[in-house]
């Protein structure tokens, strides 16, 4: 039956059919035209669907309900999310159709916008169990697991009893050390639930968290035989039995070409190759197959990627450096070359700053979501509040100065909050948890969601203590979310943010005159010390030794506690000119890099080239236990400091335990702090001018014995009572600059 010219149109504009597409017929066409497209979205031919749309005529396309949901869904289908975002407004009631989109997108693996739709669909249907559990899967796909486990918790309450739910639940407690409660879940799986792939998998992931890899791998080896088209299963199996230490068995299994990983991922591939070659320690023939892969594959920078993180692990920071070059060309960057880049002398400070004025914003990604916070102004309250942000509450250096802080924090007038993203908490972090008033665990939060908590919690001071290091937050100093924005602490150099407002620094790492140029902060220069030293429990307990080790082996043992990144060639070849000179002295040089044998031979070869011996070099990995590293300082007369990158936890170490050491002050900030500590523990004269000086003072110290005497009798109780260790004078000191920032220009600056 034809459509009368007066009747409305069959494509649904409301207008007569004369004025509108004219079709003759009762919708056949579109009809046939909708089919078509919705059956090339259900097969996923996204681009033939978006074709199909494209020749329908324009009075149909925005108006027809069923031919705009496949174009949005086909938007989603080819990764035109935005599109998809703006044209899905007009189907904001629609819960079912929102959650078709999340739930493509889930399956497109975008998992944001997955869960960008979802909430939406949430808010209309709140207790669809289909809704929560796409939520959830799409927040583990994301590793934010807490959050998963929140709407996870839900569906348990309203629906009782669910394996899928323990299952998922089992995953997300497995993945944030709550192996207890992991356990607990996978106990509720039902016996026919526990035959399934899901649960076994979770079940697998659980034992190698319980140091039970082969079992693990048992169980993904059935599972990969069981569903051969999941090569991940494999991937996970090879995580097992590396774990297991049985990575040997891993580099044989993935040698050949038709490698089930290699043929679905080879950026997966070489990944699992880097992890089991490192767990051998034996890297030689891993460097040689990534050189030979870069020259077959010019144009894929993962060997090149892989190339530089092997470099990273054996401590060679000029290779991976280089590397970096490489990758570049390619339009591709590691974030951790800006922290490479600190460990050489090689580029000058000013284009290290004009690096990461580039790359940050490429590297950490952030999107401002409020411009009212870029506008509020400091207004004076009772406290003013303070917000740490830092992945590093936990046992790491950064702790040693952070907690002396919060021990002294005057609670009368400072509120502090702390913005944790550490991933690997412990003891460490339970203490800083009680000694502060707020705590907020951000690490399974994306970043809008970070900057609006911070935003709610209407901090005036924000505070990033990680710069640009494992489990930063550092994107989010890009956008204005205090009053005042403050770099501190774990990072030796500028953060090229310009939101980032002061730099704390102290008058003697970055005198007037000298450093600015290096900062895109302004820099607050505390009078005494950048930081304040607090030593661990180990070291409280170690046993100190007021004699030089010398006195009774009648030779000199020089000492390096320094990550071997730090260690520059130019560094080693000044410590083989000192060894040449002191006749029978020796090395003690512990560093994590030295399990592997290519890490040794490096610093071995430098040594032999100046005739002295291996057997006066002693190479140590680590210790099991951390009494054990403070007690070897008893055993060392001088400590040798890194350039350009000094020791600063290390350096404090050595002094606490009383022990000198012999530093080379450079121009920038990380090359200056030793000097900072020794001129604060009254031994400045320790600290070289320049390379031949180093050499001297260390050789000349070594052959006086009565100075060594006079060092180890009173370093330690110098250095214990200085500045650097004087927690209530330098909190106080800190909470003066927070006021001045506050009170000062920083609330008057143009934004």
């Amino acid at each position: 039956m034809k459509t009368k010219p007066n009747a409305p149109c069959p494509c649904g504009s409301g207008k007569k059919a004369k004025k509108c597409c004219g079709l003759s017929s009762t919708g056949a066409n579109l009809s046939h035209l909708i089919d078509e497209m919705l059956s090339a979205v259900n097969s996923k031919d996204f681009e033939q669907a978006i074709n199909i749309y494209n020749t329908a005529p324009t009075s149909i396309r925005g108006n027809n309900t069923d031919l705009l949901k496949a174009f949005i869904l086909s938007s989603i289908g080819i990764g035109d999310f935005d599109k998809a975002e703006e044209l899905s407004k007009k189907f904001a009631s629609d819960a079912s159709f929102l959650f078709s989109c999340g739930t493509l997108c889930y399956e497109q693996k975008e998992f944001l916008a997955a869960i960008n739709f979802l909430k939406k669909a949430l808010i209309l249907t709140p207790r669809d169990p289909n809704v929560l559990m796409n939520l959830a899967v799409s927040y583990m796909g994301l590793k934010r697991y807490e959050l998963a486990l929140k709407h996870l918790k839900v569906l348990k309450d309203s629906m009782g009893h669910n394996d899928s739910v323990a299952i998922n639940q089992a995953i997300c407690f497995t993945a944030i050390n709550r192996y207890a409660d992991a356990l607990d879940s996978l106990n509720e799986v039902s016996e026919q639930g526990k035959k399934g792939p899901s649960y076994k998998s979770a079940k697998a992931g659980y034992l190698v968290t319980q140091d039970q890899g082969d079992l693990a791998a048992g169980i993904y080896h059935q599972l990969e035989s069981d569903y051969p088209q999941h090569w991940k299963f494999t991937i996970e199996r090879y995580k097992a039995l590396i774990q297991a230490k049985k990575g040997q068995q891993v580099i044989e299994e993935t040698e050949c070409e038709n490698n089930t990983i290699r043929q679905n991922s080879f950026k997966d591939w070489i990944g699992v190759r880097r992890r089991a070659y490192l767990s051998t320690s034996r890297l030689k023939k891993f460097i040689n197959e990534l050189e030979d892969l870069k020259k077959a594959l010019p144009n894929n920078p993962y060997p090149i990627e892989q190339l530089a993180r092997v470099y990273e692990a054996l401590g060679f920071a000029e290779g991976a450096c280089k590397l970096q070059e490489e990758l570049s060309a390619l339009g591709a960057y590691d974030p951790g070359h800006l922290m490479w880049l600190l460990y050489l002398d090689t580029l000058d400070d000013e284009k290290i700053l004009a690096l990461h004025t580039k790359l940050i914003p490429i590297l950490y990604r952030s999107t401002c979501i409020n411009d009212k916070a870029a506008k509020r102004r400091y207004v004076k309250r009772d406290k003013i509040r303070v917000g740490y942000v830092s992945g590093d509450f936990r046992r790491h250096p950064v702790s040693d100065f952070f907690i002396p802080v919060l021990e002294k924090h005057n609670k009368n007038e400072i509120e502090v909050y702390c913005y944790s993203s550490t991933k690997r908490e412990d003891e460490v972090t339970a203490q800083i948890k009680k000694l502060v008033d707020h705590w907020r665990g951000i690490k399974d939060l994306d970043e809008p969601e970070i900057q609006q908590v911070v935003i709610d919690d209407e901090v005036d001071v924000l505070v990033d203590l990680s710069g640009i290091t494992e489990d930063t937050k550092i994107g989010i100093f890009q956008c204005r979310l205090a009053p005042v924005q403050v770099s501190w602490l774990g990072y030796p150099f500028s953060t090229g943010i310009k939101n980032v407002d002061y730099k704390i620094v102290d008058v003697k790492t970055d005198p007037e005159g000298l450093t600015e140029s290096f900062y895109s902060e302004k820099l607050y220069r505390l009078k005494n010390n950048f930081s304040v030293y607090s030593p661990p429990a180990a070291a409280k307990k170690a046993e100190f030794v007021a004699i030089p080790p010398s006195v009774h082996k009648g030779f000199v043992v020089f000492g390096s506690y320094n990550n071997l990144l730090k260690v520059t060639d130019d560094a080693l070849h000044a410590w083989a000119k000192i060894l040449s000179q002191v006749a029978k002295s020796k090395l003690f040089f512990k560093a994590a890099q030295f399990k592997y044998e290519e890490a040794r031979d490096r610093v071995l070869s430098i040594f032999d080239r100046y005739g002295v011996e291996k057997s006066r070099i002693f190479l140590v990995a680590h210790f099991d236990k951390l009494e054990g590293h403070y007690a070897s300082f008893n055993e060392v007369d001088i400590n040798l400091d890194t350039f350009p990158y000094n020791g600063t936890t290390t350096t404090c170490e050595a002094l606490y335990m009383g022990v000198p050491v012999i530093a080379l002050k450079g121009r920038s900030h990380r090359s200056r702090v030793s000097y900072s500590l020794l001129e604060s523990t009254g031994i400045e004269e320790l600290a070289a001018q320049n390379h031949d000086e180093y050499v001297k003072l260390a050789v000349e110290l070594a052959k006086d014995q009565n100075r060594l005497k006079k060092y180890r009798k009173n370093i330690r109780n110098n250095f214990i009572n200085s500045s650097v260790m004087d927690a209530e004078s330098f909190t106080k000191e800190l909470e003066a600059a927070y006021k001045n920032m506050l009170t000062s220009e920083a609330i008057n600056h143009s934004r």
